[in-house]
C-alpha cells in the first residue's frame, strides 16, 4: 500500500503521522522508536508512512487470522506493561469504543506509553453527523446495505472533541490539536470510493 493509492483524507492524515514521528524520534544511540499501531485493522495503513527506525506492534479487537496482531478484549486494560511503547497511534478508533469504555481506553492509551498518543476522530460535530448522516442514507439507497462502521458511529456517538481533550488533559496529558480533512472532502471521496469499491 502506498500513499498516493489511499482516498485523500487518508493520505493527508498518514502524511501528518509520518511527520509527527519524525518529530518523535529519540535521539537514542539506536534511535528505534517503539509504536502501538492501537486498533491496526487487517491491513496496516500505516506502514504506508512507517519510518525504518520503528519498530510496530499491531493490537486490535480481532486478529484478522494474524499472528502479528495482539488480540484485545473490548473493555478491558490493555495487556501490555507501563511505557511499554514510545507512541500509542489510535487512528479512528475512539468513535468504535463505547461511551462507557472510553475514559479506561484513555487511561490506558496514556498508561502504556512513554512518550506520545497521537489519536485521530472524527469530531462530535453537528456538521460531521450531518454529512455522515448523508453519506449513511446515500450508501444505503445505493447499496440496500447498511454502512457498519457508520452504524457504530451513530450507536456510540461521535467523540466530543472539547471533552476529549479535557479528559486527556486532566490525565495529565498535554493536548495538541490539529485538524484533518475537512468534513466535506471526506463525504465526497468517500461517495467516490464507495460508488467504485
Amino acid at each position: 500500500m502506498t500513499i498516493s493509492s489511499l482516498q485523500p483524507d487518508l493520505a493527508h492524515r498518514y502524511r501528518l503521522i509520518g511527520a509527527i514521528l519524525a518529530e518523535l524520534r529519540p535521539a537514542s544511540p539506536d534511535g528505534r522508536l517503539r509504536l502501538l499501531d492501537l486498533g491496526a485493522g487487517a491491513e496496516s495503513l500505516v506502514d504506508a508512512v512507517l519510518p525504518p527506525w520503528c519498530e510496530l506492534h499491531r493490537a486490535d479487537v480481532d486478529t484478522f487470522g494474524r499472528d502479528d496482531i495482539t488480540q484485545l478484549a473490548p473493555g478491558a486494560a490493555l495487556p501490555f506493561a507501563d511505557s511499554t511503547f514510545d507512541v500509542v497511534l489510535t487512528l479512528e478508533v475512539l468513535e468504535h469504543v463505547p461511551l462507557a469504555d472510553r475514559p479506561l481506553f484513555l487511561d490506558e492509551c496514556l498508561r502504556v506509553c512513554s512518550r506520545a498518543v497521537i489519536l485521530s476522530t472524527p469530531l462530535g460535530t453537528s456538521t460531521t453527523r450531518h454529512l455522515e448522516d448523508i453519506f449513511r442514507r446515500l450508501a444505503q439507497q445505493i447499496s440496500d446495505q447498511s454502512i457498519p462502521f457508520l452504524e457504530e458511529h451513530a450507536a456510540y456517538g461521535l467523540p466530543d472533541p472539547e471533552l476529549t481533550a479535557s479528559a486527556l488533559a486532566r490525565r495529565g496529558a498535554q493536548v495538541v490539536t490539529l485538524d484533518n480533512a475537512p468534513a466535506a472532502e471526506w463525504l465526497l471521496a468517500n461517495l467516490v470510493d464507495f460508488l467504485y469499491a
